[in-house]
């Protein structure tokens, strides 16, 4: 598989992807988006995938973040479920239980 870099430079920019995707479907340009966001919206109400062999590395596949309320130590229940969440995801989102 053949890596590119593209450098990718626009009038918006955002980290949250339903401010992107809510700005391609108003004709602002071509975005990134995760499936989760993209799914409901695909051709009958807008969307279209363009480079459909295409796979981003770095954004939306490779990280997985929990996020809680602050509290000066880490609840005991919260730490024992993100070290489940890092061991059953180690081998990465695609790989078979």
């Amino acid at each position: 598989m053949e890596q590119v870099l593209v450098a990718v430079n626009g009038p918006l920019r955002a980290n949250n992807s339903e401010v992107l995707r809510d700005a391609v479907l108003a004709g602002l340009g071509i975005g990134l988006l995760p499936d989760f966001t993209a799914a409901a919206y695909l051709k009958p109400r807008g969307l279209r995938e363009v480079l459909p062999n295409w796979r981003a590395h770095g954004f939306f596949g490779e990280r997985i973040y929990a996020i809680r309320p602050w509290a000066p130590q880490v609840p005991r229940a919260v730490q024992c479920f993100v070290d489940h969440l890092r061991g059953s995801l180690a081998a990465g989102f695609g790989a078979a239980p």
